[in-house]
């Protein structure tokens, strides 16, 4: 039998996490609807996130309407922003779905940052699940993908593992409104294919689907974690770490059972193909390939995995003008940066490219320059100081990587790691009387 949704099954699952400051994620349809009730009657400290993608005419300010007027009833902080999606999609060549979903998670990331919340709550539910498992399946993904939507340290999906059904029940008791969406019966796009013409004649024909769907998860969940230990042990066993470099030898590889596997999961993240690998495995010594800045090269009795040191590290720091005097400027050497003088906090800023710093913070030398390995800040979102050397050990960043990472030194105190995160130490809030906004162009 399916276990009821309810508010207190929920606010006991996530006890911990309720009791800190959360972000909802709101479209304004049932799903996000029934998720804010819950949040609402469970006392949570939480603040509501709207993105309008203008993609629906009328029906779009309907929506942010709709949410602004719940938040307004019931005290609950309000963010919303409005999205051009169709520049975004030929500046970047990506589908509709693809944009939209970039575009909000961005600013989710930017709101979750200047705000210090400590937990962004989605409304993906069980069904989703199954369309997400359908739709990586025709896509060919391997086991990674067939997990369906995952929660990560930052993001939690309270009703993942109950189904639409239970969402409209829950909808229904409680007299709960809710916006629906015209474009959820859209057929242009595959997910509402899968919906409406896979996923809904099966439950018809399979009233236990969802039910049974969720135990297939959670053993996709456990061969996953499975796989990912055995990958890790026999990777150990056959490989060494020496200056930085991936040492693997080629007389174990040569022993391992489904080797094309192998290799297939432990270089996928640098864009080798298994074909090419094994092509080097049988090549001359001294024979390479390469991606990007990586290189895969063959030895008498290793395959040697390192990063390509094609540049140095600038030691030179950058001076930027900073005229407080004017409302805007740039500088367009060694990085490209844009800034202006703002009299309110903003609400359409959509990711870290953009930083929002205190002017009054911003006194002394104002430079641009690497990495030094003493550096240290205090990440905004993040609890305590953390050495810059560790930061970027955590982001897994590569040598290059390091190598071409831009800082905002404000008297030698790092003030913003360019594109990726501020100090709070000068970070702009709502109390702000004058915020410099800052912009970094790729």
């Amino acid at each position: 039998m399916k276990q009821k949704l309810n508010s207190s099954s929920i606010q006991k699952k996530y006890q911990s996490q309720f009791k800190t400051k959360l972000l909802l994620a709101h479209s304004g349809g049932v799903d996000s609807c029934v998720l804010a009730d819950i949040l609402f009657k469970s006392n949570c400290h939480f603040s509501v996130a709207h993105a309008n993608f203008q993609l629906r005419g009328s029906e779009s300010m309907k929506a942010q309407n709709f949410v602004s007027n719940w938040c307004q009833s019931n005290k609950v902080p309000f963010y919303y922003t409005k999205f051009h999606v169709s520049t975004y999609q030929k500046h970047l060549k990506k589908g509709v779905q693809e944009a939209t979903r970039d575009l909000r998670y961005r600013w989710f990331d930017y709101l979750l940052a200047i705000n210090q919340f400590k937990y962004l709550l989605t409304a993906h539910h069980l069904n989703d699940q199954i369309e997400t498992f359908l739709f990586h399946a025709i896509r060919g993904s391997g086991i990674s993908g067939l997990r369906g939507i995952q929660e990560t340290d930052q993001i939690i999906r309270p009703l993942l593992f109950y189904s639409k059904n239970q969402i409209l029940d829950y909808a229904h008791e409680c007299q709960i409104d809710f916006i629906e969406d015209s474009s959820n019966i859209d057929l242009s796009h595959q997910r509402n294919v899968i919906r409406h013409q896979v996923i809904a004649p099966l439950e018809k024909s399979k009233p236990k689907l969802t039910q049974q769907f969720s135990n297939t998860l959670k053993n996709m969940h456990q061969a996953h974690s499975f796989i990912n230990t055995e990958l890790n042990r026999i990777q150990k066993s056959v490989s060494i770490l020496k200056d930085d470099n991936i040492y693997y030898s080629l007389s174990k590889l040569k022993n391992i059972k489904h080797l094309e596997f192998c290799l297939f999961h432990w270089f996928e993240t640098y864009n080798f193909k298994v074909s090419e690998i094994l092509k080097l495995m049988n090549a001359e010594n001294g024979k390479h390939i390469q991606q990007s800045q990586f290189v895969l090269s063959k030895s008498q009795h290793y395959l040697i995995l390192t990063t390509e040191s094609v540049l140095h590290i600038d030691s030179e720091r950058y001076t930027l003008q900073l005229n407080h005097h004017l409302k805007e400027g740039n500088m367009l050497h060694p990085v490209n940066l844009k800034w202006k003088t703002l009299n309110q906090f903003p609400n359409d800023v959509i990711d870290s490219n953009f930083a929002l710093l205190d002017e009054e913070k911003l006194k002394g030398d104002i430079t641009i320059g690497k990495m030094n390995t003493g550096d240290w800040f205090y990440p905004n979102g993040l609890n305590g100081r953390v050495s810059i050397s560790k930061y970027f050990r955590n982001l897994s960043y590569n040598k290059i990587e390091k190598q071409n990472q831009w800082i905002l030194y404000v008297n030698n105190r790092i003030a913003w790691i360019v594109g990726k995160r501020c100090d709070r130490r000068f970070i702009a809030d709502h109390r702000t009387k004058n915020i410099i906004l800052f912009e970094y162009i790729k």
